[in-house]
């Protein structure tokens, strides 16, 4: 009998070789500061283990050194100095056994860290890694009815950023970098502080959509005497005046009632709001977590921006009118892709976690509360790190046994309105992106107050659902609108969801 040997993917290969380096890598980490062993021991079991998957002889290996590269850049997202100290100890031992040469140590080692800008930096070099992509649509992974496909290709294309839309909005954040932040010398009121610029919102974490404005966090590092709307008026007072007086161009203050105090910049010009808030260090960080989820299956983020521009027409996005947040849309949609039959999406934390080295690569963020009910001095420390790397999370995805989801983008939009338009069935859970589950929701606080209690991923005091109460007559709005665009898909009217419903 014949027997057929499966010829191995020469992707699958590297991926396979890029996990068992990055467990080289980790398990260095720990074994750093291993007291009981001898730097002698420890180079002979990183020998052992790293010729055991290189072989020996190896002159310069290339994708070992990536995967140092990877952590070099993750590194780069970190402030904490003896976490990089830690990495030089690493690449030390790696120089020691071989493993890199001098010059290879060196460059691993030369670099700075990207969360601070300088103000003198162009925003262009350093932020365009974090820009939208254009999107790719693929008619197959939309619909099986090809002409419904097409027209809802046809919708996104128009509505979704285009290569005119997303140069309009760089100029304008480019403007706004140039002509009013880095005129503005925050040492003259806050001495000792040590300022940045860092973008977080939908224009980093890919649901940018062309009416999608621009969101900003004025990063102070090094100063904890200040109080959020202050920076905001000093800054606005720093705006040069020859603004103040431009129609095209108007200055929006916070409001007193701003969970986050925001200031406005309204550019009519480009025909955006580009908004600063102080130190939004979670804002950041949920930014790019959300990213990284919509970069693992292209439907995430087509049945995001499905949602988000649905929401939209429909007048359900504003918290301020009590209904939901963009941003609680958005973790809706990934709680509801990690907990489907079938899940297409994993709990990036519970990855980051399950590591046998979580302890090591754990990473913790000071933050402090932003909300009236809190002091304004309250701080305290949240688990800030999660899995980032597409290689990592899909070998994931398959040891833990992952099934194949062939469902549709409209066939996953389908699903999402009838799982969030039972309101019973709402009553008891809180969703969880950070478990990539549903939890027992805590009737003992203000948790049974909403309609949707979902758990902020990092922020254990802040639910982004809290606007829209079990109670508030926008609640029966919102359902029926997701029972009658239930009821529109079922009946394949796919494109009539987007066209105003006249609520009886």
């Amino acid at each position: 009998m014949k027997k057929f040997v499966r010829k191995v993917n020469l992707e699958e290969q590297k991926l396979a070789l890029r996990a068992e380096y990055d467990f080289i890598i980790r398990g260095t980490f720990r074994m750093l500061n291993e007291e009981s062993l001898s730097k002698d021991e420890k180079i002979k079991m990183l020998q052992k283990d790293y010729y055991q998957i290189a072989g020996e002889g190896v002159q310069r290996n290339e994708l070992f050194y990536e995967r140092l590269e990877k952590i070099k850049l993750e590194l780069q997202e970190k402030t904490k100095k003896k976490v990089n100290q830690h990495f030089f100890g690493v690449l030390d031992l790696f120089l020691n056994a071989g493993i890199l040469d001098q010059a290879e140590r060196d460059e691993l080692k030369d670099f700075q860290k990207t969360t601070k800008v300088a103000i003198q930096a162009k925003p262009t070099k350093e932020f365009e890694r974090l820009w939208p992509k254009l999107m790719k649509f693929e008619s197959n992974k939309i619909d099986k009815n090809r002409e419904i496909a097409e027209k809802l290709i046809e919708f996104m294309k128009s509505k979704t950023e285009n290569e005119g839309t997303l140069k309009s909005k760089v100029e304008a954040l480019e403007f706004v970098y140039r002509e009013i932040y880095s005129t503005v010398n925050f040492l003259e009121k806050y001495e000792s502080g040590e300022f940045g610029f860092s973008l977080y919102g939908s224009f980093v974490n890919q649901f940018s959509i062309q009416a999608s404005d621009i969101d900003v966090s004025l990063d102070i590092v090094d100063y904890d005497d200040y109080d959020e709307k202050d920076v905001l008026r000093f800054l606005q007072s720093k705006i040069p005046k020859t603004f103040q007086n431009n129609p095209d161009f108007k200055i929006i203050p916070p409001e007193d009632s701003m969970r986050i105090p925001v200031l406005e910049v309204d550019l009519r010009k480009w025909g955006l709001i580009v908004s600063f808030s102080v130190n939004n260090v979670l804002g950041v960080i949920n930014s790019k977590l959300v990213k990284t989820y919509s970069e693992i299956d292209p439907r995430c983020r087509m049945l995001g921006i499905l949602v988000k521009l649905w929401a939209g027409v429909h007048g359900l996005t504003s918290a301020k009118k009590n209904f939901l947040s963009s941003y609680a849309y958005n973790l809706m949609v990934i709680n509801y892709l990690q907990t489907m039959k079938n899940p297409i999406l994993p709990s990036l934390q519970a990855i980051r976690y399950e590591d046998p080295n979580s302890e090591q690569l754990a990473e913790f963020k000071e933050v402090r509360r932003q909300d009236k009910k809190y002091d304004k001095s309250t701080k305290y420390k949240v688990r800030i790190d999660y899995e980032d790397d597409l290689d990592v999370i899909k070998k994931y995805m398959r040891d833990k046994d992952f099934k194949e989801n062939k469902k549709t983008t409209i066939q996953l939009l389908k699903g999402f309105f009838k799982f969030y338009k039972n309101k019973r069935k709402f009553e008891g859970i809180t969703l969880s992106v950070r478990e990539g589950r549903h939890l027992e929701r805590n009737e003992d606080n203000d948790e049974k107050k909403y309609l949707y209690s979902i758990e902020d991923p990092f922020d254990k005091y802040h639910n982004p659902g809290k606007y829209l109460t079990a109670t508030h007559f926008n609640v029966g709005a919102m359902l029926r609108c997701m029972k009658h665009s239930y009821r529109l898909l079922k009946e394949k009217n796919v494109m009539d969801i987007f066209l105003p419903f006249e609520d009886d």
